[in-house]
């Protein structure tokens, strides 16, 4: 039993129907911005598609058309960041007297190398964790970085296994594109 026809029990009720309205497809559009151009806009457009708004970028696209700032923004045309490098220090293990992660050179990837020592899966999380935000601080004029995050958010990975984490945003990157281009052909 529902609470209000518990608590209206006894009296009488007049039924009314309400004739269901089949939602039609608008094919009107939306209307392109027609308003100005300023610091203003282009500060709430990069907070939008980005990690805040800089200075310089907006200096930079305020010398654009909202058309071209948009395109830039949507169709990033820098590199993908590399992957996370090995910037770490590793120590001999007490328990065993080996020293775990000795096949990655320092300053070289550890992205593909498969290591299950916890005190390397430690190292690497902490540089995965440093790679990740300084990839988001340094971000290059594009909303990838912010579809990246969304993406990562949106389907929740719990991140103990460092290795499976790179191969998870690798995953994300490669089929983020996929529904992207299927999304631009609309």
């Amino acid at each position: 039993m529902d609470r209000r026809d518990f608590l209206t029990a006894g009296k009488t009720k007049k039924k009314t129907s309400v004739p269901f309205a089949s939602p039609a497809r608008t094919l009107s559009g939306i209307n392109p911005y027609a308003g100005a151009w300023t610091t203003n806009e282009v500060t709430h457009l990069l907070k939008r598609a980005m990690f805040g708004a800089k200075k310089t970028d907006v200096d930079y696209f305020v010398t654009r058309t909202m058309s071209q700032a948009v395109d830039e923004l949507l169709n990033p045309a820098a590199p993908e960041p590399a992957p996370p490098l090995k910037e770490y220090t590793t120590s001999t293990d007490v328990q065993t007297g080996q020293t775990p992660d000795t096949n990655i050179a320092q300053g070289t990837t550890w992205a593909n190398d498969w290591n299950y020592h916890s005190d390397t899966q430690g190292r690497r999380q902490n540089s995965y964790y440093k790679w990740w935000t300084g990839v988001l601080i340094n971000q290059d004029r594009s909303i990838r970085e912010k579809l990246m995050f969304f993406w990562i958010n949106h389907f929740g990975n719990q991140g103990n296994e460092v290795f499976m984490v790179i191969g998870y945003i690798n995953s994300i990157q490669h089929y983020g594109k996929i529904v992207w281009a299927i999304l631009k052909q609309w």
